[in-house]
């Protein structure tokens, strides 16, 4: 039963650095970047796939201008990736580290880490009580 204790703490580890994301893009800095480059993906097999869309924008912070490349998910990403490109874009900033953003909603970073927190914590007991 040592399996579910590895994997229960691993997922509390995961949930941990999730939560930090959460909690770093909360407090940072809220602006608006331009999209400068979003396409339509699919990854899996048959019924399986998953849609998402990779997004690279651009973004100003303190006079220095910063460029990143996300994968999303979300719906309102998804619905128009074709015609995003010269759109701006909510983003969210770190503050000490204005080169780490995400155009993803805090939302995301909150259940996530709900998510494995949970996970990691039912794992965990699992794997205490069958020692």
């Amino acid at each position: 039963m040592i399996l579910p204790l590895l994997f229960g703490v691993g997922s509390l580890i995961w949930g941990g650095i999730h939560f930090r994301k959460y909690f770093l893009f909360i407090t940072g800095i809220k602006m608006k970047g331009t999209v400068t480059k979003a396409e339509y993906k699919e990854q899996g097999i048959g019924r399986r796939k998953v849609h998402m869309t990779e997004i690279t924008y651009r973004y100003e912070v303190n006079g220095k201008e910063y460029t990143h490349t996300e994968i999303s998910d979300e719906e309102k990403h998804l619905f128009k990736p074709q015609s995003m490109k010269g759109e701006s874009i909510a983003l969210m900033v770190w503050k000490k580290s204005p080169e780490i953003s995400t155009c993803r909603s805090s939302g995301h970073y909150l259940k996530s880490s709900i998510f494995f927190l949970v996970i990691g914590l039912l794992s965990t007991l699992v794997g205490i009580a069958g020692m």
